[in-house]
């Protein structure tokens, strides 16, 4: 994996990346919907849950208008697995207070971070009262259940040295007994492929300054097809022969190596799984305690569990966008490898910033975006309800 240390992979980083084109005022970014009409007749776009934490995802554009390629990938193969309606494009451009403008930079997210939120989330959620006694009890049974079944586990594939064919039995115990931590399997596998993808497409966008999104996705849908229909991650899980397997047979890392690929993923699951633990957990747990030692991975697991996911975000989303207010980000977009989503906060306009929305077309054989109609839109705070959301 020498290839890494190439002066010319800087550009993959976020430092190197075109983000520090698009993030100049104005901000264009392209947001693509199923559905237009509604939105017209309610004049209002909400916001989605999800990776960004609370925000209206969108794709951004340079300053020639043309789109970040993970527009075309949303537009012409991911949403049109969803819908068989016409996709239809938003455009948003934001001018940004002075202050603003110095703090672009500071704007990036990450969700795997988010789990004390989520525990917060969950500690509100009863008080409220929204679910039973008795589904709080079971909830928070599961969760002690399932870390302190798998404590010896999880402190192995953290502190030990596995062969592959030991990490490979550990991590399909892992994610198979702790379904709520696959996220860790996407971002690593994501994080491979954008790393290390060197067919001639993937190097043609990288000369742009962009990380080609189409290949991750497309291995998500063609190994886990029910990612299709819902994009949740406690559905997401590819073993690691099979995902070796793909990428050598689709020939976009040249040459392939399964043992840089099983390395590469042993480091990067044990480093997730340390990002979200605190120390080596312990052998007996109440839930109370269990909160206090290990609030993240408790939170993650909250919430990939909780009955309704619309529901949870809904009260995550007061978390979320109080440290977006406070930290003065606009536009949070994904901060560790930069994919190409970028989203807009719904309280935007009262943090000074300066909004205007118009029908947007696309004309693809140029692959930039045109501006029409300047419409009137307002931005709502509310997460969008599952029923009319269109990619989860």
């Amino acid at each position: 994996m020498s290839r890494m240390k190439e002066k010319k992979k800087d550009r993959r980083t976020l430092a190197q990346n075109k983000y520090s084109e698009y993030f100049q005022s104005p901000i264009r970014l392209v947001h693509a919907t199923p559905s237009l009409k509604k939105i017209l007749n309610t004049k209002a776009i909400f916001p989605s849950g999800g990776g960004l934490g609370a925000a209206i995802y969108c794709i951004p554009l340079d300053r020639k208008m043309h789109p970040h390629n993970m527009f075309e990938v949303f537009y012409s193969y991911q949403i049109p697995k969803k819908t068989k309606g016409k996709i239809d494009l938003l455009l948003f451009e934001l001018k940004l207070p002075a202050k603003s403008k110095q703090n672009v930079k500071k704007w990036g997210v990450d969700y795997t971070t988010f789990g004390k939120k989520h525990l917060k989330t969950w500690i509100k959620i009863k008080k409220s009262k929204i679910v039973s006694k008795e589904y709080q009890k079971n909830l928070e049974n599961k969760v002690v259940k399932q870390v302190s079944e798998n404590i010896k586990l999880i402190n192995s594939i953290i502190y030990d040295k596995n062969t592959n064919n030991q990490f490979e039995k550990k991590y399909t115990a892992i994610f198979s007994n702790i379904p709520a931590l696959r996220f860790i399997i996407y971002e690593t596998m994501c994080e491979f492929i954008l790393l290390f993808q060197n067919d001639t497409v993937s190097l043609n966008h990288l000369k742009k300054n962009e990380l080609f999104n189409l290949y991750h996705k497309r291995m998500v849908f063609d190994l886990c097809p029910p990612m299709e229909k819902k994009f949740r991650m406690m559905s997401f899980f590819i073993s690691l022969s099979r995902m070796a397997d793909y990428i050598e047979r689709k020939k976009m890392v040249k040459p392939f190596k399964r043992k840089d690929f099983y390395s590469f993923f042993n480091r990067r699951i044990a480093f997730y799984l340390e990002k979200i633990i605190k120390g080596r957990i312990k052998e007996k747990y109440s839930f109370v305690a269990l909160s206090h030692d290990q609030p993240d991975m408790v939170g993650h697991i909250l919430y990939r569990e909780f009955f309704n996911k619309t529901l949870f975000e809904q009260n995550l989303a007061e978390f979320i966008l109080d440290e977006y207010r406070i930290k003065g980000i606009i536009c949070p977009f994904y901060s560790i490898l930069p994919k190409g989503e970028v989203g807009i906060n719904p309280y935007c306009q009262e943090m000074g910033a300066k909004v205007k929305v118009y029908i947007a077309h696309y004309n693809k054989a140029k692959n930039v975006i045109l501006l029409g109609k300047k419409l009137n839109v307002r931005l709502e705070k509310s997460i969008i309800s599952e029923k009319e959301s269109t990619i989860r």
